[in-house]
């Protein structure tokens, strides 16, 4: 019986001088503090949109706030099914993959600066019928996390008694560089 009690109070012993040993370090590594001095300041990507509907001209341009970053811009406009748009143009926008319009010249991407906007961006709608317009909704997103922003502007237009949206969608993606520090990279999207 004596030996059963010091098999059992050797192994106990054993474990109870080895939490001894690591408490102390592991309560130092919980207690310990330092101080640290500077900060950064985080600018968050902020874009607007403006838009306008004039005799079948839907016309956009997108502004990057001045107190934002560089930014790289796209676009798409979205038109009902029986209306048709004849064209979508504008200086500095080149027609880009899945019905995007990109803020570009030929292959290089144009950097929208802070406090600068791009060129109109022009959707030339037909109508089958008499139209007109009834109201405009521009509205912006700050940009988050991931740095996308973007917003949409749409334009409500009655003909023939029926009520019918032209909407412009935009992203923007702030400007990044590649690991020389100086180049600007591509901008990739999320679709």
């Amino acid at each position: 019986m004596k030996n059963l009690k010091l098999r059992l109070a050797a192994p106990a012993l054993a474990v109870a001088l080895g939490l001894g040993l690591t408490a102390a370090p592991a309560l130092a590594y919980f207690t310990a503090s330092d101080e640290a001095n500077g900060g950064m300041v985080i600018k968050w990507p902020d874009t607007d949109i403006t838009d306008d509907f004039d005799g079948g001209k839907k016309t956009a341009v997108i502004y990057n706030d001045e107190d934002s970053v560089p930014m790289y811009i796209r676009a798409k406009f979205f038109i009902p099914n029986n209306i048709t748009a004849s064209s979508i143009a504008g200086e500095g926008w080149v027609e880009g993959a899945n019905g995007w319009y990109e803020y570009r010249d030929g292959d290089t991407w144009t950097i929208v600066m802070p406090g600068e906007h791009t060129q109109p961006i022009v959707a030339q709608i037909k109508f089958p019928f008499e139209a007109s317009e009834v109201g405009s909704s521009p509205t912006s997103t700050t940009g988050d996390e991931g740095g996308e922003t973007g917003g949409t502007s749409i334009t409500k237009i009655e003909a023939n008694g029926t009520e019918y949206n032209v909407v412009v969608v935009y992203e923007a993606l702030p400007v990044t560089f590649e690991a020389d520090g100086e180049t600007p990279a591509a901008p990739v999207w999320n679709s």
